[in-house]
């Protein structure tokens, strides 16, 4: 509804969307979780190589493993708690390590029927959404220009010329060409 009300302004639809997931929670998480998932992986990274970094300093300067390891960041005991320095703050278990709920997984649902529709509508050529192009039309294009050339010919692929993308193309196989053009496969 946001990009067909708001076919003109990308930024617009962006905003529509944001203000319609910020009071669910459930679907702010959703929409969100893939890169929070890539954040807390860089922020892990990040975490290990400074731990590395202290553990070489400590090293060098003749501390032994054991007096640095409480400084540096909590050790996993057993029984699934987590003990940590006496100058360490306690943070309670975040609200994403609890089980999901059902309200939560069918926002996911709604999320990623959201994401698979939005291929077909979110890539555009000259302005106009891929799936409504004709596949002759696509195919030139891409080949003209040579832009996603290998995405356009997996979407186009055994269809009639003349015949709009979205009649012989659902949002999944759109997502699936869009994944198989950027691996090579």
């Amino acid at each position: 509804m946001a990009m067909s009300a708001n076919a003109s302004s990308n930024e617009r639809v962006k905003e529509v969307i944001i203000e319609a997931v910020r009071h669910d929670l459930d679907l702010t998480w959703a929409l969100f979780e893939d890169y929070a998932k890539m954040a807390a992986g860089k922020y892990l990274i990040a975490l290990q190589h400074a731990m590395r970094q202290a553990e070489k300093a400590r090293g060098e300067a003749g501390q032994s493993n054991y007096e640095t390891q409480e400084a540096v960041a909590p050790a996993a005991r057993g029984g699934g708690h987590q003990a940590g320095s006496a100058n360490q703050d306690y943070h309670a278990p975040s609200p994403r390590s609890a089980p999901i709920t059902p309200e939560q997984r069918e926002a996911k649902k709604r999320t990623a029927e959201i994401y698979r529709l939005s291929l077909l509508e979110t890539f555009t050529i000259d302005g106009r959404a891929i799936g409504d192009w004709q596949a002759g039309e696509a195919r030139a294009w891409a080949r003209r220009t040579g832009r996603h050339v290998r995405f356009v010919e997996l979407l186009t692929a055994n269809m009639p010329a003349d015949d709009p993308i979205r009649r012989w193309i659902t949002p999944d196989e759109a997502a699936a060409a869009w994944q198989r053009s950027g691996e090579g496969v």
